[in-house]
């Protein structure tokens, strides 16, 4: 997942025990790597979730059918169990 964007130079106090643990998962040579992948593989895990949730959001028309069913089940006292076509 390559970004362009610009390089800047950072300094950060960092958990030296947790770099090099981190150095060893993706198999990166240097710790500017190391952070580079990790930092790479957050972002891409951030997307895939949001794809996740987009996928299973519900559309505007699914989720005022069922609220209506919950506020059916409400009004009635009891639980209703709708089948709505997919």
């Amino acid at each position: 997942m390559a970004c362009s964007s610009s390089i800047k130079q950072k300094r950060y106090a960092l958990d030296e025990a947790k770099l090099k643990q981190a150095q060893k998962l993706p198999g990166a040579k240097t710790e500017a790597e190391t952070i580079e992948r990790t930092l790479e593989e957050a972002i891409s895990e951030h997307e895939r979730q949001r794809r996740d949730r987009a996928a299973t959001e519900r559309s505007p028309q699914e989720r005022r059918r069922h609220q209506r069913c919950l506020w059916q089940a409400r009004r009635s006292g009891g639980i209703v169990f709708v089948r709505h076509p997919v």
